[in-house]
């Protein structure tokens, strides 16, 4: 018989006579249960004991018996990723931002923020440290399926019909005295820019900062993604829709930047494409499922990836040494995020939560914690 108060021992026990167990005796409070159901299925895959400890401590919500956390964190000490916070319906401090439809990093004005969307169409900043509430902006409009954030700090938000919307509440005014902007009427180069951009359909949308204007990226329905701003330029990746976007200023000089664009598509592959240039001749990477979302992050190593698939996993990339980590969370993945320290954020209906993937030998291919 478990003892399935005791994480160690539900983290070792057979997975299907814990799940039954915890089904049968559903009168009694053992405080794992609630994230035994949360992480679901991945919990009965072939893993070891440090891997389900790991995917609990993600959903473990912050009324469970204060003992769980720590013992938790030491058994899932030797699984391929550490959990910095996670946050799961239900808790108070910091608060459950709610469910979640897109994640975003925060630029300039929001510079150290991780921006959230969720049914209502509301868009939330939270502290990166502990995903505290830092700001809410109503939308207003329809519920955004998509979001990205310029480096001026506007919020781009790509809803469900796939129009986009500019958001500037939060962006930095231009300089100059209110009576000079008000003489000078003409529209700005980002204002151009917008204007450009919400005239377009998309089904995925990025953007990155540039010398001028910056590039925003969208994705359609036939698998082309083109770009508008510094560079003008489109190219078919995928057979089938453009599902996720991911954009980065890559440095060629001292001075000089090029845009990356990475995307993930219906047809389960993430292919990469500098405008300009002809995109990369083969998928960057490929698996049997499509991809959900993706994002990137220009690191001390170099860019890397991080994209959710639609079988439930999150793989992490490291593009320039080939490490990689794979994850199963449990619940549906909605949307991934990843800054520039290596803090993978993922984003689920009951539980958001920060990792950071331990580093792989390169050319080991994917793990399975």
């Amino acid at each position: 018989m478990v003892d399935l108060s005791d994480p160690v021992a539900v983290c070792a026990a057979d997975p299907w006579q814990v799940t039954a167990a915890y089904e049968s005796d559903g009168e009694t409070d053992h405080g794992l249960r609630a994230a035994w159901w949360r992480a679901g299925q991945s919990l009965c895959r072939e893993q070891s004991p440090a891997s389900r400890a790991l995917s609990l401590l993600c959903v473990l919500g912050d009324s469970a018996d204060p003992r769980l956390a720590p013992a938790l964190a030491e058994l899932a000490a030797e699984a391929d990723w550490t959990v910095e916070w996670s946050r799961v319906r239900g808790d108070m401090a910091p608060p459950w931002p709610g469910a979640v439809t897109s994640l975003a990093l925060g630029e300039g004005p929001l510079a150290g923020c991780l921006l959230v969307t969720g049914p209502g169409g509301i868009v939330k900043a939270l502290d990166l440290a502990d995903a505290s509430p830092r700001g809410r902006l109503p939308h207003g409009r329809r519920e955004p399926a998509d979001m990205m954030v310029m480096a001026d700090g506007t919020v781009l938000l790509l809803d469900e019909t796939g129009h986009i919307h500019a958001e500037s509440s939060w962006a930095v005014r231009p300089v100059g005295s209110g009576i000079a902007r008000l003489l000078d009427d003409s529209p700005t180069d980002t204002q151009r820019l917008l204007s450009a951009v919400q005239e377009c359909l998309g089904t995925a949308l990025a953007s990155t900062a540039g010398p001028v204007l910056g590039t925003v990226a969208l994705g359609d329905t036939t698998g082309t993604v083109r770009t508008i701003g510094d560079i003008a330029d489109s190219a078919v990746l995928h057979n089938g829709p453009v599902n996720a976007l991911a954009a980065l200023s890559i440095p060629v000089d001292g001075e000089t930047t090029v845009p990356l664009i990475y995307s993930g598509g219906a047809d389960g592959t993430v292919r990469a494409w500098a405008p300009g240039h002809a995109p990369m001749p083969g998928p960057l990477v490929q698996r049997p499922c499509p991809v959900n979302c993706l994002d990137a992050a220009l690191t001390d190593s170099g860019p890397s990836l991080v994209v959710a698939w639609n079988d439930g996993a999150v793989q992490w990339i490291q593009c320039e040494t080939g490490a990689q980590q794979t994850l199963s969370p449990g619940p549906p993945v909605r949307s991934v995020a990843l800054d520039r320290d290596g803090r993978v954020f993922i984003g689920m209906d009951e539980a958001m939560t920060c990792l950071i993937p331990r580093q792989a030998p390169m050319g080991t291919g994917p793990s399975t914690s």
